[in-house]
């Protein structure tokens, strides 16, 4: 279950991936960038979705969690949490821009 986990936020972290190479070799990179910013924003706010419900059904509770080691997602899941967080500052950022730029 764990690893259902961790290729459904790894695909998510190719797409972001391949949104900022198409934004990085697009020529009209002023234009996109809100774009690019809303698609990383929503797609980091998905894999932290999910790595959060799989963060809750997978971590060891109770005695039973000094005897084992979490599994992968449980470690990374406030990762993904943390540059969601940074994604959507970047996204309002790039939005407060691109409103400033169109007046």
């Amino acid at each position: 279950m764990a690893a259902v986990g961790l290729v459904i936020v790894g695909l998510i972290g190719l797409f972001v991936l391949k949104r900022l190479y198409s934004w990085m070799t697009s020529k009209e990179k002023s234009v996109q960038i809100v774009d690019v910013t809303e698609d990383i924003a929503l797609a980091s706010k998905v894999a932290a979705t999910i790595s959060s419900i799989f963060w809750f059904l997978l971590a060891p509770t109770g005695i039973f969690a000094f005897f084992v080691s979490p599994p992968l997602i449980v470690v990374i899941a406030p990762i993904v949490a943390a540059f969601a967080a940074g994604a959507y500052f970047i996204y309002a950022l790039a939005k407060l821009y691109d409103k400033k730029r169109r007046k």
